[in-house]
C-alpha cells in the first residue's frame, strides 16, 4: 500500500490565487449579450471545465469568442456579442450549475428552441423555480421526470416574478441578466431571506459594467428596465477569495504566504474570511456565550457556504476556543 510522509514545516512564499470563476461566468455572458457590432475584452480567465461550458453555450447562442493565451497561462477572451436570434441551440452544461441556471432564462431570449444537457449530479439539480415561471409565461418545456435533459421553447414575458431567496441565488442572477432584453419593465420580488446575497451583488456589479442598471431594494425587490442595451466593456477578472481563503488561514495558523492580486474592495462574499480570522484573533473580547456560559465564536454559514471547510480547519486548531457554525 502506498503512503504519504508528511514532515511538519512552515509554508513560505507567494501565491496568486486563480481568478474568480463566479465573475468569469458573468463577464462572458454579459459580453455575449452586447451588440454583434461590439467587441469586449475579458482578461485573466482560467479555462476550467465550467467556464468552457459557458463559452461553448454562448457560442451556441451566436456570440463569437476568441481565446488568446497569456504568458502566465491565463487567457484573454475577445467577445463579439450576439448576432441575432437562434432557431435552435444545444447547450451542454457539463457539470456547471452556474451555466445551467444562468442560461436557461438567457436562452429563452436568444433562441426559439433550446436543449440543455449535463452530466453527474447536475442532471438532478432542482429547477422547480424555472418550471413555475414557464407555466406562468406559457413557455413549452420537456424534461426527464424533472431532470435533464431539458428542452424549452418560447420567450419570457417579463413583468412580476416571485422568487425564493433560500434555494439558490443563481436563479435570480439568471433572470437579472435576461430581463433587460424584454420590451417591458420587470420586478423580481424575493419572498424570503436572501442567501448568498453577495453572488447577486457580483451579478449587479457586472451588469453595471456592461451598462445595465438595476434597482436593488434591500435584497427584497429588484426592478429591471426593459429594452436595455448591453454595451461592450473591458475587464480583468479579480482573484478568487474562496481559494485565497486556504492561504489566508494558513497564515493565521503560523505560516508565511503572501497572496497577490486580491481586490481589497471586492464584493465577493468570501472576502468575509478576513473578518473571521480577526474574530478568532480577538476571541477573548468576544461577548458570545453558549448555554453553559462558555465563550464561543458563532459563524453564520448562510452567506459563505464555500468557506466552511477551511473555517472548520481554522476552528479545530484554536486551542481552548469553541466555534459554533449555524445555517450551514
Amino acid at each position: 500500500m502506498n503512503s504519504i510522509l508528511i514532515k511538519p514545516s512552515v509554508l513560505r512564499g507567494t501565491v496568486i490565487p486563480p481568478p474568480s470563476k463566479s465573475l468569469s461566468h458573468r463577464a462572458i455572458i454579459c459580453a455575449s449579450l452586447c451588440s454583434g457590432n461590439e467587441i469586449s475584452h475579458i482578461d485573466n480567465v482560467i479555462l476550467s471545465d465550467d467556464i468552457k461550458a459557458t463559452i461553448d453555450a454562448m457560442r451556441q447562442l451566436r456570440a463569437e469568442i476568441e481565446i488568446i493565451e497569456n504568458d502566465d497561462k491565463t487567457y484573454c477572451l475577445n467577445v463579439r456579442g450576439n448576432r441575432g436570434r437562434v432557431e435552435y441551440a444545444e447547450i451542454n452544461c457539463n457539470e456547471s450549475g452556474s451555466t445551467l441556471r444562468f442560461l436557461i432564462p438567457v436562452a429563452l431570449m436568444l433562441a426559439d428552441r433550446c436543449k440543455f444537457s449535463g452530466k453527474g449530479k447536475l442532471i438532478e439539480r432542482p429547477l422547480d423555480i424555472f418550471y413555475k415561471i414557464f407555466d406562468e409565461d406559457t413557455i413549452e418545456y420537456e424534461n426527464d421526470s424533472g431532470k435533464l435533459p431539458l428542452t424549452v421553447s418560447g420567450k419570457l414575458r417579463g413583468g412580476h416574478y416571485n422568487i425564493s431567496g433560500r434555494i439558490s441565488s443563481q436563479f435570480i442572477s439568471g433572470l437579472l441578466m435576461a430581463l433587460p432584453l424584454i420590451n417591458r419593465d420587470s420586478v423580481i420580488s424575493v419572498t424570503d431571506n436572501m442567501e448568498s446575497a453577495a453572488y447577486v451583488d457580483l451579478t449587479l456589479q457586472m451588469l453595471k459594467k456592461f451598462n445595465i442598471e438595476t434597482d436593488n431594494k434591500d435584497y427584497k425587490e429588484y426592478k429591471i428596465s426593459g429594452n436595455s442595451k448591453y454595451e461592450a466593456s473591458s475587464c480583468r477578472i479579480e482573484a478568487d477569495y474562496s481559494q485565497a481563503a486556504f492561504y489566508l488561514v494558513a497564515n493565521a495558523l503560523g505560516n508565511d504566504v503572501e497572496c497577490l492580486g486580491l481586490n481589497e474592495d471586492s464584493l465577493q462574499g468570501d472576502k468575509e474570511i478576513i473578518n473571521i480570522i480577526e474574530r478568532f484573533k480577538n476571541f477573548e473580547n468576544s461577548d458570545s456565550t453558549n448555554c453553559s456560559g462558555s465563550k464561543e465564536i458563532v459563524i453564520d454559514a448562510s452567506q459563505i457556504p464555500d468557506l466552511i471547510p477551511i473555517i472548520s480547519v481554522l476552528a479545530a486548531l484554536q486551542k481552548g476556543k469553541n466555534t459554533h457554525i449555524v445555517n450551514a
